[in-house]
């Protein structure tokens, strides 16, 4: 929707990478994050579709549009001359954040592949290979440091033993993107 938005505007010709980062980025989360069967018909999304053997189209849209998409964005921001290494910076999104994404598509590919086999799974639907309990462990142990952003390694072990033993009766953390999805069984991320 951000790209129809952007394209739309007076002078589409300033905001088309911009429109680029934000339907490519927007159609990646979908393809890493459909919930339940059929919702990509629901929304009329198809990148939201649950996954199915023997071969699924999004496989060849990460590794061929995806991701030669951020290598060429780089490439073409590294061949740019004259310019300062912040000034690069700034075109750029974060190296962690890069890296990130690939090994996230990468691996995800790769899961895929394996899952989607002869003797495997059918299908399968995408948000349920995430990081939700880690997400959740390691923000209630963020909030019950408290104001305390380098804590020392007896007080992060202290923490961690008083966690252990409340289990889930400890409060979810504030200011995640963790949700409670089914009280007492688990999290599950979304996008702000």
């Amino acid at each position: 929707m951000m790209h129809n938005a952007l394209i739309s505007r007076q002078n589409p010709v300033e905001h088309v990478e911009t429109a680029t980062f934000c339907k490519m980025m927007d159609r990646w989360f979908d393809c890493l994050n459909g919930r339940f069967l059929g919702q990509g018909q629901y929304a009329r999304k198809p990148e939201l579709e649950e996954y199915r053997y023997p071969h699924d189209w999004r496989q060849a849209w990460l590794c061929n549009s995806f991701l030669k998409w951020l290598n060429e964005w780089e490439d073409e921001i590294t061949a740019l001359p004259n310019l300062s290494k912040s000034e690069r910076n700034a075109l750029l999104l974060s190296y962690q954040t890069v890296e990130g994404l690939r090994i996230t598509t990468i691996s995800f590919v790769h899961l895929i592949s394996e899952l989607l086999k002869p003797d495997g799974s059918c299908y399968f639907v995408a948000e349920k290979f995430n990081q939700d309990k880690l997400e959740l462990y390691f923000g209630k142990l963020r909030r019950s440091l408290g104001d305390s952003d380098n804590p020392t390694v007896s007080e992060a072990m202290h923490r961690m033993i008083a966690l252990l033993l409340a289990g889930n009766t400890t409060a979810m953390p504030q200011n995640t993107n963790a949700t409670n999805f089914n009280a007492g069984t688990g999290y599950r991320l979304h996008r702000r």
